[in-house]
This record gives structure tokens, C-alpha cells and sequence, in this order.
């Protein structure tokens, strides 16, 4: 069966539920009918639809520091871009540049 709901039962829906996944589970609409409505009706109605999403974990500065090797910046290091896509074919780290 298919799930109608008018633009204002949509909004009401969207500002109800916390993520889009959710409100698909809720509704029994589809995730991706749900985007495809929201750009819609942003436009249609000159509003903005957020998606709330949870707030991101935080961290701490050790998880980054604990990846690097010994050296450090303090001792005359350089960070080297770590990504695959860079000219050291995605060879990273703190160099010794004294």
C-alpha cells in the first residue's frame, strides 16, 4: 500500500521524527522518496528541512597524537599529507627536517 501524506502532514512528519531513517521506519515511506520530497518541497515552499542528527562523539586530542611516530612538531618535525591520492602514493607522517 501505498503512504500519502499532504505537504503539511509531510513537514509536521519531518520536524517530528529525529533522523529520516526513522520517519521511513515511522511513515513507511522511502528513504530516498523522503530526500526526494524534501528538495521538493524546499523548493516548492521556500523553506529549509533539516534532518537532526545526533551529535558527533567527541575527541580527544591523544587519539590524533597516538597515531603519529616519536617525533614531533616541538622537535623540528613536518607533517606529511597522508593521502593515497598524494604524490608519496599515501606515505604520512612526521618527518625530521633539521
Amino acid at each position: 500500500m501505498t503512504v500519502r501524506l499532504t505537504d503539511k502532514e509531510f513537514i509536521t512528519a519531518f520536524k517530528q521524527y529525529p533522523s529520516i531513517e526513522a520517519m521511513a521506519k515511522g511513515t513507511g515511506l522511502n528513504i530516498r522518496g523522503i530526500y526526494s520530497r524534501r528538495k521538493n518541497m524546499e523548493a516548492k515552499h521556500g523553506i529549509l528541512l533539516e534532518a537532526s542528527r545526533p551529535p558527533p562523539k567527541p575527541r580527544s586530542a591523544s587519539a590524533f597524537s597516538a597515531a603519529l611516530p616519536s617525533h614531533s612538531l616541538a622537535q623540528g618535525g613536518e607533517i606529511v599529507n597522508r593521502c593515497s591520492h598524494s604524490p608519496t602514493g599515501g606515505v604520512g607522517g612526521v618527518i625530521d627536517v633539521t
